[in-house]
């Protein structure tokens, strides 16, 4: 494979916004672009770039302000550098339910109090009915995804407010189809002898973001302890 004319393999061509840097942070701005909205660790530069030198283009790009320096909200220590007109993809930023650094508990509250009326008016309603009530309501000013909304319900289900049953298309179901996976409100003094016997986990809403020492960890998870004192 032919060197690129960065010097470093699998990089881009030099684009315009570059072309008026000095050779070195030519190099590490290419670098920069080239991880795209994941960034990338000052480490992984200096696996081809001398730490000077790095160090040295990294302040200069910021202060041009061609490059941002980005927090991971799953490791607060390993910051990343990318393009200041990128957006910072969901694996780095973690997406809708945080703001900044921080899990976005607030909004959760408010969407589950939303979903929990609509859910009580409807009587019995399907996912993308739910979908639908959030986005028109206009709580969040982004679009939401199916599986964010779905974050939302399970976290109802852990809090025992809500239940997930499938359509036997008549009665409460007779507009939804048969076998159709569909949420009411919990009956009062419905139980459900094993919603206690397994761990919570398998229904979190944020089980993918959790980690032994992370913002999110088994030891200030109130429905793990609930479990647990059960």
């Amino acid at each position: 494979m032919a060197p690129s004319p960065s010097g470093l393999p699998g990089l881009p061509r030099p684009g315009p916004r570059s072309n008026m840097l000095a050779h070195d942070d030519k190099k590490v701005y290419e670098m920069i672009e080239k991880s795209g909205n994941k960034g990338i660790w000052s480490a992984e530069m200096k696996k081809y770039i001398p730490e000077n030198i790095l160090n040295k283009s990294l302040k200069l790009l910021l202060s041009k302000n061609l490059i941002k320096l980005v927090a991971n909200v799953h490791n607060p220590r390993r910051k990343v550098y990318m393009l200041a007109n990128l957006q910072p993809s969901e694996e780095i930023s973690g997406g809708t339910w945080y703001s900044g650094k921080e899990f976005d508990t607030e909004l959760i509250d408010v969407l589950k109090q939303h979903t929990l009326r609509f859910i009580t008016k409807m009587k019995v309603v399907i996912l993308d009915k739910i979908a639908d009530s959030i986005k028109t309501s206009e709580i969040l000013k982004v679009e939401v995804r199916i599986q964010e909304v779905k974050q939302v319900v399970d976290s109802l289900i852990l809090d025992r407010e809500i239940e997930a049953v499938l359509s036997n298309g008549s009665a409460e179901f007779l507009s939804i189809p048969k076998g159709k996976v569909c949420y009411r409100c919990r009956k009062m003094g419905h139980l459900e002898p094993a919603s206690f016997v397994s761990v919570p986990c398998g229904v979190c809403p944020v089980i993918n973001e959790c980690t032994p020492d992370g913002v999110i960890s088994p030891k200030t998870c109130e429905y793990y302890q609930r479990w647990l004192d059960f």
